[in-house]
């Protein structure tokens, strides 16, 4: 977040989260319903378009366009008007508020609304193979014999008297 001077404009960063409405934050949500210009991607614009108030003025763009989205949202909060500017997962997250802070002044303050990245929505997806229950799984050293730790690593392999030159895999790739 910037500080602001004292009659700074507000832009709200709003990561929308990975696709399905009910992985939306609340936050984002209400930052959504406050704001009376909504800049986005037209694709997630569409997503949103029921959650924003009547009268609610939307700036869509297609893809390819972020920093023309970003200084289009930075200019419209100068004008004083509530802006969001619109991101898929985390707005913060390899998205649109590098370069919204990049255009935006001391007058323009810069409010992050974070949301559910990708990455923790697929990894929830993928099940308890990505958790565990036991903080001593989390790591390799502390990983009891024949059990994996919840970073996919486990105990360190057992030494072996066979070197690798005189595997059979070794012998045949050398001739």
């Amino acid at each position: 977040r910037r500080w602001p001077a004292a009659a700074a404009r507000r832009l709200a960063v709003v990561g929308l989260g990975p696709g399905a409405r009910d992985l939306t934050a609340p936050r984002a949500v209400d930052e959504l319903r406050r704001a009376s210009v909504v800049v986005g991607l037209d694709q997630y614009l569409d997503q949103v378009r029921d959650l924003l108030r009547p009268g609610t003025r939307v700036v869509a763009s297609g893809l390819g366009q972020e920093e023309e989205r970003a200084r289009s949202a930075v200019e419209e909060a100068r004008t004083g008007a509530a802006v969001a500017l619109i991101g898929s997962g985390d707005a913060g997250v390899y998205a649109m508020a590098s370069p919204a802070l990049d255009f935006a002044g001391a007058d323009i303050d810069v409010v992050g609304v974070p949301g559910i990245t990708a990455a923790a929505a697929a990894s929830n997806l993928l099940g308890p193979r990505w958790a565990t229950t036991t903080p001593t799984f989390r790591c390799p050293t502390c990983t009891p014999p024949g059990r994996r730790s919840s970073a996919g690593c486990g105990p360190p392999p057992r030494a072996t008297s066979r070197s690798a030159s005189t595997t059979p895999a070794a012998k045949s790739a050398t001739g």
